[in-house]
């Protein structure tokens, strides 16, 4: 997710004021993310923020969103991840941000991932846009999705041990408090570490065998409800 030239994440860069480096020259993520939350982000009500999966992830195909703690914006963003159309829908909690600006309701999404590009995931993102601008109004017709959807709490699994990693599980498999999903292994092959997973879920995961310590290997989604 890093910008190549400051090697920072601009999902992180939505400031009021732009830092400046040492040299007293604005840093370049803080000025692309800044202007565009500024000439863009602030011009609408709603956002659709699609994400296809990086080349060293699996990831569960569904929407997202995170709550803001105001029952009434927290309803209305669950229903627009009900009316993309995906089967699961991924529940962040609130969060105190480091930041004061404004963001647009906004649906996320995941969709591939591992370097593919697949015309079914294309084409089910372009029928959730669809889905979404029906639901709001803005295109006739009603949203075209399942007749329930998973509602789920994200659980990150980190590692204690940089190696090789070997999983046994892909995205989207169920799993059971206990299971070992995976392994660690040093350049010998000699275990280092089992990942036992301490919740039910349904798994996201990375794929890279190349880990370092304290990486995330799995995200779990876990307390799993069904909405109509």
């Amino acid at each position: 997710h890093g910008n190549p030239v400051d090697y920072r994440d601009l999902t992180g860069c939505y400031v009021e004021e732009i830092p400046r480096g040492g040299s007293g020259v604005p840093k370049i993520s803080y000025q692309v993310a800044t202007t565009f939350y500024r000439e863009v982000l602030t011009q609408g009500d709603y956002r659709l923020n699609l994400h296809g999966g990086d080349l060293e992830e699996d990831l569960l195909t569904g929407t997202m969103y995170r709550q803001k703690g105001e029952p009434k914006w927290d309803a209305e963003n669950l229903s627009l991840c009900r009316a993309f159309g995906y089967e699961w829908i991924r529940e962040s909690p609130p969060r105190k941000s480091s930041t004061s600006l404004e963001f647009p309701m906004t649906v996320g999404t995941e969709a591939g991932g591992m370097g593919r590009c697949q015309s079914d995931i294309v084409a089910g993102v372009v029928k959730g846009i669809y889905n979404v601008m029906k639901q709001l109004g803005m295109l006739p017709g009603e949203p075209e999705t399942p007749p329930k959807a998973k509602v789920y709490s994200p659980y990150h699994l980190y590692t204690e041990h940089g190696g090789f990693f070997i999983s046994n599980v892909r995205a989207g498999d169920m799993v059971s408090e206990g299971d070992v999903l995976g392994v660690i292994k040093d350049l010998w092959g000699e275990t280092l570490e089992e990942s036992a997973v301490p919740t039910d879920g349904v798994i996201h995961m990375v794929t890279s065998p190349a880990i370092w310590e304290g990486d995330v290997v799995y995200e779990i989604g876990k307390d799993i409800k069904e909405i109509d």
